[in-house]
């Protein structure tokens, strides 16, 4: 054997600065509330590019001059209200 039959040992040194920035996983409830906010904001995002796509479809259709039955009664009431 190469080392004289003695094992072989690794030394693991851990330095107290070391230390001080290994980041300690939250603990169960931790994670529970941070999944909690995380799952609301996915909401609010998600209703967010919902309503932003329905008002892009809306300014296309403007822009082409097409509006639905419901649009046009729907303006037809503000418009006779103003009057």
């Amino acid at each position: 054997m190469a080392n004289n039959g003695r094992k072989k040992r690794t030394a693991l040194r851990i330095i107290l600065n070391d230390l001080k920035t290994v980041k300690i996983p939250p603990t169960l409830e931790e994670q529970q509330k941070i999944d909690e906010i995380l799952s609301k904001w996915d909401e609010v995002i998600e209703m967010k590019k919902a309503k932003k796509g329905k008002l892009e479809r809306m300014k296309k259709k403007e822009s082409y001059g097409i509006t639905t039955y419901w649009e046009v009664r729907v303006k037809s009431k503000i418009v006779s209200k103003r009057c």
